[in-house]
């Protein structure tokens, strides 16, 4: 079965159409935002995040920050929390997110679902759309 991950992962690995990107079409303001991947924060247990995780809430937004000079992975993407580095992106899913923003296509991320008494790495769950605001 061909799901969004796929798609994303199939589309981003086309090599010409890095340029074309630039010039994708988002959502009109009134229409409903393209959700493209939901996941847990990668990493959360080792960032402050669990610090934060009392101030979280569904619908809160997060910044996406490419580190591209991550010694660990060239397509990692930071998340942050009112300034505060929180997680990562998995890296099951960063690689076409990475190479949105490196693109400059505006990426919005906020908060699915907090569970503080679930396990470290499942205590934050974001979800990533297509545009700047959702």
């Amino acid at each position: 079965m061909f799901d969004r991950r796929m798609f994303l992962k199939w589309l981003m690995q086309i090599p010409f159409l890095g340029p074309m990107l630039s010039g994708i079409v988002l959502p009109a303001p009134h229409q409903k935002p393209l959700m493209l991947n939901i996941f847990h924060v990668a990493g959360f247990q080792f960032y402050k995040g669990a610090d934060l995780l009392h101030k979280m809430q569904p619908g809160q937004s997060l910044q996406l920050v490419r580190e591209a000079d991550n010694p660990h992975d060239t397509y990692a993407v930071k998340i942050i929390f009112e300034n505060t580095h929180i997680g990562y992106v998995p890296r099951s899913d960063n690689r076409p997110i990475s190479r949105m923003l490196n693109g400059n296509i505006p990426l919005s991320c906020r908060i699915k679902n907090v569970s503080a008494d679930e396990e470290p790495w499942k205590a934050l769950q974001v979800e990533i759309f297509l545009g700047l605001s959702v």
